[in-house]
């Protein structure tokens, strides 16, 4: 089923789930793992660390790696009922993580830059599009972020129940 809010789409029960880091920061690469965690339980091959997942979208439930949350993603997260996105993050106890954010206060303007948060992101699509999605972050604590591939074998432990949240807060179910 498809909505229309100020005059875009909205195809209802449609999420993305974005991974976000840098591949070659170890633990900071840990979205794009979940990610591709994401796209096993769906059946899908795995995104190849060139690869963004940016020309696979259209699916019920879609994956992406990017570097960052910027305003330039504010018209395709307006098209999701839902948004997934999942990160390391620094310190914290060694689990997988989850909470909902909400948009951005429209009378709390800031800057566009490249250092966004994910509320700031919310607003700008709101208030360009009418529409913010249902957001939710996953977040583990990263233990190296130096340079290098691969993810620290704490880190590793946690993709697979990471990428499980994520598809489970995608398809709009919420944890116990």
């Amino acid at each position: 089923m498809v909505r229309w809010s100020n005059g875009w789409c909205v195809a209802e029960g449609r999420a993305l789930v974005l991974g976000l880091g840098n591949l070659s920061r170890q633990d900071d690469g840990f979205g794009w793992y979940a990610v591709n965690r994401v796209r096993a339980l769906l059946g899908q091959p795995p995104l190849d660390d060139t690869d963004d997942g940016m020309d696979r979208l259209g699916q019920v439930v879609d994956t992406a790696f990017l570097p960052q949350v910027s305003s330039d993603l504010a018209d395709l997260v307006a098209q999701y009922e839902r948004l997934v996105l999942v990160d390391a993050r620094i310190g914290g106890e060694m689990q997988v993580s989850w909470f909902a954010v909400e948009p951005l206060a429209q009378d709390q303007p800031r800057l566009l830059t490249h250092d966004m948060l994910p509320a700031e992101l919310l607003a700008v699509s709101r208030a360009l599009y009418g529409h913010a999605p249902r957001t939710y972050v996953v977040t583990v604590p990263g233990l190296s972020f130096d340079f290098g591939m691969g993810l620290s074998n704490e880190m590793a432990t946690l993709v697979d129940a990471a990428g499980r949240l994520c598809l489970l807060l995608a398809r709009g179910k919420l944890p116990a």
